[in-house]
């Protein structure tokens, strides 16, 4: 059976998490009504906050969330687009703001978000962390206050985007490409994968209208070739935006 014929047997509510939504949603109007803003606060900075909200919604509260428990690929993708899409729109969005304007070297912020990411990766922390609830949450929290803190130096504090430092990310797209074991235990141990997909789903779903055999169903049939899936994704992603950003960079000094 298909991970796509298990989505289908799950429910509406437990692959849309409304607790992420309110939050989102709360986080917004917080934003756009209590939060004091600067004189040069313009509509675009609203717009990108609540963007980078609905994309915070679509990689923590749709079934993204659920695809990200049972097939690595996905969880990859969950992580692009916190990192690329809602990070960066949030951040852009609070320059509006009277933030604490206590600057520092843009090297500093991005390695402390590719190191937490890479100890966030590490196959004994990830099979744990991804099967309790409270390590789980806190986990995720911090990797995307790191992901935020990441992008603070260019939106913030105006400095110029160097795409260089997120090539730090390329070693952990290669390890997974070339290696040739099974890495992660809680893609390929079904009690592991349920105690996983058990942490996404909203309070008060049952986990019971899954039985054993869709569980072992939707365990990868080669882990390795998943993993491999999962560093091309990741290093494709990074490779696109360093390339368009370095031809971005290039328009911009023609035109001058």
């Amino acid at each position: 059976m298909s991970v796509w014929s298990i989505i289908q047997n799950m429910s509406f509510h437990a692959l849309w998490n409304f607790g992420v939504l309110f939050l989102v949603l709360l986080s917004i109007v917080l934003f756009l009504f209590l939060i004091p803003k600067h004189p040069q606060f313009t509509n675009k900075h609203g717009i990108s906050f609540i963007l980078g909200g609905l994309f915070l919604f679509v990689a923590m509260g749709s079934p993204l969330n659920l695809l990200g428990r049972i097939l690595f690929r996905f969880h990859m993708v969950q992580m692009i687009v916190l990192f690329l899409f809602a990070a960066p729109l949030i951040v852009y969005g609070l320059k509006g703001t009277h933030l604490v304007n206590y600057r520092i070297r843009s090297i500093y912020p991005v390695a402390l978000f590719v190191s937490v990411f890479y100890v966030y990766h590490l196959p004994p922390i990830f099979d744990i962390v991804r099967t309790q609830y409270r390590l789980n949450y806190v986990s995720l929290l911090i990797l995307f206050l790191t992901m935020l803190y990441g992008w603070a130096p260019f939106y913030l504090w105006g400095e110029k985007i160097h795409v260089r430092y997120f090539v730090f990310l390329f070693p952990m797209c290669l390890f997974l490409i070339f290696s040739q074991e099974n890495l992660y235990s809680i893609y390929t141990d079904s009690s592991l994968l349920k105690n996983a997909i058990l942490l996404c789903l909203p309070q008060g779903v049952s986990y019971t209208e899954l039985s054993e055999d869709l569980i072992i169903a939707s365990l990868p049939i080669n882990p390795i070739i998943e993993q491999k899936i999962a560093g091309g994704v990741l290093l494709s992603v990074l490779l696109f935006f360093f390339v368009f950003s370095k031809l971005s960079i290039v328009q911009v000094k023609r035109f001058r």
